[in-house]
């Protein structure tokens, strides 16, 4: 008798049975490896038994097992950690200030003298207790978001040093309020396209623990890359609405303002060819008027049909009784009547992700240009999300 054929749900529980729960996860169509967070070819057991030989996945347990011990280190020692060098350094840090402001005795002083305390060293705090923090950061994000529907939003800049920087905010959706948001990952990219940042934005949903079918709304800019990114997750996030940034509706009528009074905005573009254009005048205005800064360069935004936006309009006159759902095309397939209250409060703006490439502006002045991104990346995860974590 021909054997029966195995169902992929099937296939995917039998790898998980064999090769372990701590190695493996599933859902409905895909196998995904927890130490080198990335899906994994399950057609075949011989693809998976490749997977687990590879120098990526070896080396991503010895990781996982150098953390684990460090993590039992840390726990062993944490009856000797103060706790007031703890609330100490969460305060610097989520003051942004330098830790090595320590070194400075009369600020040495001043700490010692009015707590009684004895003042540790920047590398005490450093070594000791960021780490704790912002593993205690991330903790504290995850137990807020558990089980609940969210948004999800993501901007990205060039910082001074000319690196790629994207930043990730997530927020509840709440039935009677507003929720919270939480930056829940700051990252360097090798470069910006659709398919880094549909990495990242699975990364970071992986990262936080987020249920795929909770992510209910994906705001950003309407960057192509953005726009593109926004259809290829859809395939994995078949709840998710993708709505571009309705605050760049602004900036498009003022461009339409613009538009309609051409001999000021031919004065307004003469004016900044003369000084943006011409190096030699630059430099004699700069002589001239030094405390005067040169016109800004002008910042084009892009438009695109918001069909996501269109939705939430749509879904607004759901709740507020004049519509049925089963009237309304274009929902995501899955989205049900219990999911749509949820987007009462959603947010239509990207600004809560942009706010934050202002504090990450501030780790990158002239005497911190020295600064790891690895370093940044776990004070800008406490600064930014100091509120309500103890």
């Amino acid at each position: 008798m021909p054997k029966e054929k195995i169902s992929l749900g099937q296939r995917l529980r039998s790898y998980v049975r064999e090769f372990g729960a701590d190695t493996f996860s599933y859902d409905s169509s895909m196998l995904f490896c927890k130490y080198c967070e990335i899906k994994v070819n399950c057609e075949k057991r011989f693809n998976v038994t490749q997977h687990l030989k590879t120098e990526k996945h070896t080396k991503a347990i010895k990781r996982r097992q150098e953390k684990t011990e460090k993590t039992q280190q840390l726990l062993m020692n944490s009856s000797k950690k103060s706790s007031f060098n703890k609330d100490l350094c969460h305060a610097l840090l989520s003051a942004n200030i330098l830790l090595n402001k320590l070194s400075n005795n009369t600020f040495r002083n001043f700490l010692e003298t009015y707590t009684g305390k004895e003042i540790p060293t920047e590398a005490t705090l450093r070594q000791g207790y960021v780490d704790d923090l912002y593993d205690k950061t991330v903790e504290k994000i995850k137990s807020e978001i558990l089980n609940k529907k969210v948004w999800v939003s993501i901007d990205e800049t060039t910082d001074i040093e000319g690196r790629y920087i994207a930043n990730v905010v997530v927020g509840t959706l709440e039935l009677d309020k507003p929720g919270k948001q939480f930056l829940v990952n700051c990252k360097e990219l090798e470069k910006t396209n659709f398919s880094t940042i549909s990495k990242l934005f699975d990364d970071s949903i992986q990262l936080m623990g987020i249920q795929r079918d909770n992510v209910l709304l994906f705001l950003s800019d309407a960057a192509p890359y953005m726009v593109k990114s926004g259809e290829m997750l859809k395939a994995l996030y078949s709840k998710m609405i993708h709505v571009t940034c309705a605050a760049h509706g602004l900036h498009r009528v003022a461009e339409e303002i613009r538009g309609q009074f051409k001999s000021v905005d031919k004065l307004i573009a003469s004016v900044k060819k003369t000084f943006r254009k011409a190096p030699s005048r630059v430099q004699i205005f700069k002589s001239k008027a030094p405390e005067i800064s040169l016109p800004p360069e002008p910042v084009i935004t892009r438009w695109e049909k918001n069909n996501g936006l269109l939705l939430l309009k749509k879904m607004s006159s759901i709740l507020l009784g004049i519509r049925d759902i089963g009237e309304l095309d274009g929902l995501p397939d899955d989205i049900s009547s219990s999911d749509v209250p949820y987007l009462k409060f959603a947010t239509i703006t990207s600004v809560d992700v942009e706010r934050t490439f202002s504090t990450y502006k501030t780790f990158l002045t002239n005497n911190r240009r020295s600064f790891k991104f690895e370093n940044i990346h776990k004070h800008i995860i406490i600064q930014c999300n100091f509120q309500g974590i103890n």
